[in-house]
């Protein structure tokens, strides 16, 4: 009856019973003296700890020693460095190049190369009047007279795709351009220029660079534009005449509502200020006077001319 005992006390602390008493007829006793689940494996699981920040670790394998090579030759990885001997991977550095070919001529260099691309040339969005009319006829770009049109509502209103390096309105369909608008772009050409002004409209060309162009394609202007810096952008900018530049802007179109945002604010230095003409006074001009003295003076004597001979006498 002891041994008996012993058995059930060995099966409840999870240790192997007596070999005279076989272990499968006391399963039900196991369950009595631990009612904790049995598995498949016919093994006491204690219930799993409170996962906490104190017992938690990576599981195993997740983590691997890194190779170290180069220690020393008791390491096991000393020497050749896993290199193996001599040839070009066992140097310093990674091995050939890119696009290297074991020293023949490389196919980059094999192909033949035609033309390039001018670094300092820029590509701007174009925008004829008949395509800018047809937005406004349906109401897609607000025509406002204290509100300038500016790169943003083009945008916006997906009369232009991209920005690129700024819009430049074309005269394509002038003459079925009648609105009168007020534009702010990069560019404009001639025809565009002179139909916008023929229907009542203007148009001012200013200079954006990189930091401009994000700032248009957002709608916010936090900062004060910037200036252009290469001469011929600045020579192009200070014609009005020509270019509509924003550097030579009339006061008259500058007081306008329309031109009097930020987009036009430029350094002082590059401004150009025209001087008013001074009006010459009118002198008074006696119409007998002017006949007298045309009489008084004797026409010049004429001159003989001295025969010359022809070129074929």
């Amino acid at each position: 009856m002891n041994r008996i005992f012993a058995s059930w006390r060995a099966l409840a602390r999870g240790r192997p019973a007596v070999a005279c008493v076989p272990t499968t007829s006391f399963a039900p006793v196991r369950m009595l003296l631990n009612p904790t689940r049995l598995y498949a494996t016919s093994v006491f699981r204690s219930p799993a700890p409170r996962i906490t920040l104190g017992n938690l670790s990576p599981a195993p394998g997740a983590h691997k020693q890194r190779k170290r090579v180069g220690r020393g030759q008791g390491s096991g990885r000393g020497g050749t460095s896993t290199r193996g001997h001599k040839g070009q991977k066992a140097r310093s550095g990674s091995g050939p190049r890119r696009g290297f070919e074991g020293g023949q001529t490389p196919l980059t260099r094999r192909f033949p190369k035609r033309g390039f691309r001018n670094f300092l040339s820029r590509e701007y969005a174009p925008l004829n009047l008949e395509r800018l009319q047809h937005w406004i006829d349906q109401g897609r770009i607000e025509v406002s007279e204290e509100r300038a049109i500016t790169g943003t509502d083009l945008l916006k209103s997906r009369a232009i795709h991209q920005l690129h390096d700024g819009v430049k309105i074309l005269g394509d369909g002038a003459e079925y351009f009648h609105t009168a608008v007020n534009l702010i772009v990069s560019r404009a050409s001639k025809s565009a220029i002179r139909a916008i002004e023929a229907a009542g409209g203007h148009v001012v060309c200013r200079h954006y660079n990189t930091l401009a162009l994000r700032m248009l394609r957002k709608g916010v202007m936090r900062y004060k534009l910037a200036a252009p810096m290469r001469e011929k952008d600045i020579l192009y900018y200070s014609n009005w005449l020509k270019h509509r530049g924003f550097l030579a802007i009339p006061p008259e179109i500058r007081a306008m509502p329309a031109f009097s945002g930020s987009h036009l604010d430029a350094p002082e230095h590059l401004l150009i200020k025209r001087k008013p003409k001074k009006a010459k006074p009118a002198v008074p001009v006696d119409p007998e006077a002017v006949m007298d003295a045309a009489q008084a003076t004797p026409p010049p004597p004429a001159v003989e001319l001295e025969s010359q001979p022809g070129i074929y006498s």
